[in-house]
């Protein structure tokens, strides 16, 4: 039963980063308007391998859900879109680069 407490701290924080990218920071503030621009996928795309806002929204999420009264995923989820929001639209504002890495993918979608 803890293992299943422990995953439901952990994985839904990720939920809320990437509803945050997609359906806020993308259009709202990158202002990629068009939902199919906003993710491109194929051979010789370029992604960034690490995005360090998300990775620290996802921390934030797990550590500080149990803190806050409801249920802990849904708090989890929250806090990580929340947290994802702010530091994402910080980020932006002021020209810090918070996707370091690239990794090109290949023919076989890898």
């Amino acid at each position: 039963m803890n293992f299943l407490s422990q995953l439901g701290r952990f994985l839904p924080p990720i939920a809320g980063v990437v509803m945050a990218d997609y359906y806020i920071v993308k259009p709202l503030i990158m202002g990629i308007r068009d939902p199919y621009r906003r993710y491109e996928f194929g051979e010789g795309t370029v992604y960034s391998r690490w995005n360090w806002v998300g990775i620290i929204s996802w921390v934030a999420g797990t550590l500080l859900s149990p803190y806050f009264p409801g249920a802990v995923g849904l708090n989890s989820i929250l806090i990580g879109l929340v947290v994802y929001t702010v530091l994402a639209a910080l980020a932006e504002k002021t020209g810090i680069n918070y996707r370091t890495g690239t990794y090109t993918e290949a023919a076989d979608g890898f």
